[in-house]
């Protein structure tokens, strides 16, 4: 199995816990002519089981993230990387949208300023835009190169 397809498997066992523990909300408080004890205990022991295969898959995918080398460098580390440019690019973009706010409705507001060059954090946020574009593009082209780890 590539890597990508473990991420695709370990995307569906977070759906199917999602689903399973929305289920179980609707069934653990019941009228009490209503019998599905039997229902709960399956989808509890179906819970289990999905987070046991969850729990397994993690781990080979993290094993292969760290062990697997993409010029130079290990493919936990430039996931890593792309996602910090991610925070940092939706930081900024926060304060760009905030910065590109105008606030006065009328002549008698409160004039304000900006204290911050907004063409310059336009520029940043572009450049960690394009940065994270390159870095996912690489994490993607590797995910379906590499084959998934065995664990242990």
């Amino acid at each position: 199995m590539k890597l990508a397809e473990a991420l695709i498997n370990r995307k569906q066992l977070k759906d199917k816990i999602k689903t399973i523990e929305n289920n179980l909300l609707q069934e653990i408080r019941v009228p009490e002519d209503e019998n599905v004890e039997a229902e709960v205990n399956e989808s509890m022991t179906v819970l289990n089981n999905t987070y046991f295969e969850l729990e397994d898959i993690n781990k080979r995918i993290h094993k292969t993230n760290y062990e697997t080398i993409v010029d130079g460098e290990r493919l936990s580390d430039i996931i890593l990387k792309r996602d910090i440019i991610k925070s940092k690019h939706f930081s900024k973009n926060g304060i760009l949208i905030r910065a590109k706010t105008r606030e006065r409705y009328t002549a008698d507001d409160i004039k304000y300023k900006v204290t911050i060059n907004v063409l310059d954090l336009k520029q940043e946020v572009n450049q960690l835009a394009a940065k994270f574009r390159e870095f996912d593009v690489k994490i993607q082209q590797e995910n379906w190169k590499v084959d998934l780890m065995e664990w242990g």
